[in-house]
Formats: structure tokens, sequence, C-alpha cells
């Protein structure tokens, strides 16, 4: 159910999932994964196709588009800083792992507080535009972080293994 549908319950059980999958995500920051350049980009582009799909079509107002931008924007710029908090190094079969940490869990948290803070600010007359909004803050703040990240695991790639 869309998120502000009106249907009576909907917005609990919303919140209680989208709070289980906040707290999945910012777990699995802590263990090193291995990291595939040639799959990073899947994730990204499977909720971008979601939001061309979700994104209202109605005309916006400036405040919104403005805010719609900026969160976006600020997403993106959120993620690079999640990246390169992300440690990297070389595993011991030669693939590049990540691992996460506090900092990471931090900005996280962080970031997506503030943009559910502007949204209800100033999306909450349009509920289709607040789940379409989420899911750009997503994309952006994956983009972000790939591009943060992908550099730093091609420069290890690169570098022979220690032997």
């Amino acid at each position: 159910m869309p998120i502000g549908s009106g249907t009576a319950g909907a917005g609990g059980t919303e919140a209680v999932v989208m709070v289980l999958v906040v707290v999945w995500a910012l777990s699995r920051q802590f263990r090193s994964r291995v990291f595939r350049i040639d799959r990073v980009v899947v994730t990204p582009m499977i909720l971008a196709v979601l939001m061309v799909v979700a994104w209202p079509h109605v005309r916006l107002t400036p405040a919104e588009v403005w805010v719609t931008v900026g969160t976006g924007g600020f997403a993106l710029v959120a993620g690079y800083v999640r990246g390169r908090a992300v440690r990297m190094e070389r595993g011991l079969g030669g693939q590049v792992l990540s691992t996460g940490g506090w900092g990471t869990v931090v900005i996280y948290a962080v970031t997506l507080g503030l943009h559910f803070a502007l949204d209800a600010v100033f999306h909450v007359s349009n509920p289709r535009l607040l789940e379409a909004s989420a899911l750009l803050y997503l994309v952006a703040l994956m983009a972000g972080r790939l591009v943060a990240m992908v550099p730093r695991a091609r420069t290890l790639l690169a570098t022979p293994p220690a032997g």
C-alpha cells in the first residue's frame, strides 16, 4: 500500500518493515564483503527503474522540485562521503573486500533521517512524490558511494597482490 493511502493500519506495518530493512542494512556494514565492480550497479539500476515507474505524474510546486533535487544532491554527496569511509583491501584470493563501520552507520542514519525529515515537511501533500523521492534518495546515495568506491577498487585490483 502506498504511504499515506488512508488504509487503516497500513502505515504501522510499513513503518515496521522500513525499520527492519534499515536495521538489516546497517547490520551489514560490519561484515567484510567482496566488492565486485561488475555487479555493484545492479541494485541502483533496479531502484532507478522503480523510481521512474513510481514517479507521480503531477505538476510539482517549485518548493517540491527544489527539495527533491536538493535532497537528491545531498544524498549523492552523502553517498560519496559514506563510500570514502568504507575500508577497502585485497583479500587472500586477490578480490577486493569492503568493510563499513560505525562511521558508515552514522552517515547512513543521519542522511536517511534528514531525507525523511525534509520529505515530511515539503512532500506531505503528495504521498506518491514521497515514495518516488525515497527511491531517488537511495539511487543517489548508492551512486555517490560507487563514485567513491569503484576507482579505489580498480586501483587495488591493478596492484599486484602481496606475495
